[in-house]
């Protein structure tokens, strides 16, 4: 399987106006839910993400199974290091709901694995401590 990312190198700045400012309804969404007319939003931003679906890694099936829809919480679980806004940005057709600007990327994690592995995540209460050698 090609990797979209290396076919289409990422483009950083702002969405074009028109774009962002063009309005999806929930209801305008829900009709874009097959695998020839897939859309979801992430974050704010409505994408069209036909063309997008033989090369997500996770397959076409997740896609479908939250098309039309608001997969941000989804996503986030799974790519909350991804800037959905900027590796997808041929794919906006507009905002969801309303929302003129979207919603800003969470901070980067370091890495996909502590997500994997909660008890060694930095900071996580779940963390077993170890003890210290008796001096």
């Amino acid at each position: 399987m090609e990797r979209w990312d290396k076919l289409h190198p990422p483009k950083d700045g702002a969405l074009p106006p028109d774009v962002v400012a063009r309005v999806i309804s929930p209801v305008e969404l829900r009709k874009h839910c097959t695998e020839r007319d897939l859309w979801m939003s992430v974050r704010g931003l409505v994408y069209n993400v036909t063309a997008f679906q033989t090369f997500h890694p996770g397959g076409t099936k997740v896609l479908l199974e939250h098309a039309g829809e608001d997969a941000t919480e989804l996503f986030d679980a799974n790519h909350s290091w991804v800037r959905a806004e900027v590796v997808l940005r041929d794919f906006v057709v507009g905002s969801l709901g309303g929302s003129a600007q979207p919603t800003p990327s969470p901070p980067p994690r370091s890495s996909p694995t502590p997500a994997l592995f909660p008890a060694f995540q930095p900071g996580s209460a779940g963390r077993q401590a170890t003890a210290s050698p008796a001096l």
